[in-house]
């Protein structure tokens, strides 16, 4: 594993321990709270972001997800929280944001990323190889929690 990796995958486990302290004390009714001017909530964007990292690192690797089908098809882009029928498990969305990126790190040190399919992403960017689709995924994670952070602003007053 290049240091690069290592190094994106340590960034990656700090920025989930952040995403948990910020949400430590949301209760779970004001984390599915959909502020107005908003189309999605807390819950859905922690959510997404697991969906998200998932797909650019496994899915795009050939590899099995620790993540259901289901799970990605409530969660990717373009979904929000009018589709869903009832709220998701609100327990095992904060397990996952807290346990994947163990499971990550372990399998880059295994070494089980080995092929990549390439991705265009909606904004356009080109993902050539695993390494493009670890630091999109900080990116992509980091402008999620920004916006976990302003709704967390919206549903606390």
């Amino acid at each position: 594993m290049t240091n690069r990796l290592n190094n994106a995958a340590m960034l990656h486990k700090q920025e989930r321990a952040l995403l948990e302290r910020l949400i430590d004390d949301v209760n779970d009714d004001a984390l599915c709270v959909v502020p107005a001017g908003y189309s999605n909530n807390i819950l859905w964007n922690l959510g997404h972001i697991v969906a998200a990292q998932q797909l650019l690192t496994y899915k795009l690797s050939g590899l099995d997800m620790y993540v259901s089908d289901e799970f990605i098809a409530e969660f990717r882009g373009g979904t929000s929280p009018a589709d869903w029928q009832s709220t998701p498990d609100i327990i095992q969305i904060k397990a996952f944001v807290r346990e994947l990126p163990g499971r990550f790190k372990e399998d880059l040190e295994a070494g089980l990323f080995v092929d990549y399919q390439g991705y265009s992403t909606s904004t356009g960017l080109e993902l050539n190889t695993f390494e493009d689709g670890v630091i999109f995924n900080q990116f992509h994670e980091g402008i999620h929690t920004g916006v976990i952070m302003a709704l967390k602003k919206m549903v606390a007053t």
